[in-house]
């Protein structure tokens, strides 16, 4: 059974390749706040700020040892800290405790050990903001900046608190993309062929026959002869990769416009709208030549030789698929009793 869910944050890469880019801009922007520290002469905090520009240059580093456990420690320490000393000496109209909120954002989209982990973290980090906020405002900072400069640097922070929230931000919508889009592929396709499965395909038939959007039908059966010899000659590894092989090899064949499925076990459906029995043969005989030529090899066995069984069944006035398939189906049937390796036509004689 496959499970979509990363288990843990230490084997989350992708979270991590945007986490480099938000330490690039933490870097970059922590030597801008030295810089402007040093400009009011608050010493400590350029000192501070020396610390954190060395810290985020070694968590680059560590970063590619997957040290991810570490990394995040790291920077909620350094978040916290940073927060508390500039606060502390320049007042909390600077805003630079709105950083937390970052602590937030990556509390939320980094792997926890339950959803309880996730809410206590979350509610931690803002409650500290808050607490920032009643705390602070009430204290007399060690060093008094103009209020325009302050009132300045909280905006440039809200700025870069908005940049360092992107990549985490991009990370979390591109997760839930590819998410969406790995439990489509699951709903709808084969795992092993890669493709359409029966439930997709009888999606697509009540669509059609519900909406009559064709004015010609065909089903083409196809099902791979002797397979279960394969199977018990070979290993069933090896009847997985003729299927595989023998999908390849259909899908190369079918229109932009048909849909082709594995209808079960060995057995595909191609379902092709607007189309006679006359492109079916088309299509089929150009299988049919591809699977001819093809030389396949397992293990140590060579040569393995393929062949395939069509049914074709045509669409009737006012007629069920399931009548359609169920044509289809005896004409393949037909053609398994008459030889296999051969195209039958429901209605025709079988068709070598």
């Amino acid at each position: 059974m496959i499970n979509i869910r990363t288990q843990n944050t230490d084997i989350d890469e992708k979270f991590w390749k945007y986490g480099v880019s938000a330490f690039w801009m933490a870097l970059c922007a922590h030597i801008l706040f030295m810089g402007f520290f040093y400009f009011y002469n608050v010493f400590e905090m350029v000192i501070f700020n020396l610390f954190s520009i060395s810290l985020f240059s070694i968590l680059l580093y560590i970063i590619k040892l997957k040290k991810y456990n570490l990394i995040l420690s790291l920077v909620y320490l350094e978040v916290t800290f940073h927060a508390v000393f500039a606060t502390y000496y320049i007042g909390v109209t600077s805003g630079f405790y709105y950083y937390f909120f970052t602590l937030v954002i990556i509390t939320l989209i980094v792997r926890q050990e339950s959803i309880k982990n996730h809410m206590f973290k979350s509610i931690l980090y803002m409650a500290v903001f808050f607490l920032f906020e009643i705390v602070f405002s009430s204290l007399t900072p060690v060093y008094l900046i103009d209020k325009d400069v302050l009132l300045v640097v909280r905006y440039l922070n809200l700025l870069g608190l908005l940049a360092f929230s992107i990549p985490f931000m991009y990370y979390l919508m591109k997760t839930d993309l590819d998410k969406s889009n790995l439990l489509y592929s699951y709903a709808t396709k084969d795992q092993l062929t890669g493709l359409y499965n029966r439930r997709y395909v009888d999606s697509i038939v009540e669509h059609e026959f519900l909406n009559k959007n064709y004015n010609s039908l065909v089903i083409v059966l196809a099902d791979i002869d002797f397979f279960k010899k394969i199977n018990d000659n070979y290993g069933h590894h090896c009847g997985d990769y003729v299927l595989a092989t023998v999908s390849k090899i259909l899908q190369s064949c079918v229109r932009k416009e048909d849909t082709l499925s594995r209808w079960g076990g060995e057995e595909f459906l191609f379902f092709m709208p607007n189309s006679t029995t006359k492109d079916a043969k088309y299509l089929v005989k150009r299988v049919q030549d591809k699977i001819n030529s093809l030389i396949l090899e397992c293990d140590d066995t060579k040569d393995i030789k393929i062949t395939l069984t069509f049914g074709v069944a045509q669409n009737k006035e006012d007629e069920t698929f399931s009548d359609l398939l169920a044509r289809a189906d005896i004409a393949l049937y037909d053609g398994k009793l008459a030889g296999r390796d051969r195209i039958v036509i429901s209605g025709e004689d079988a068709e070598v």
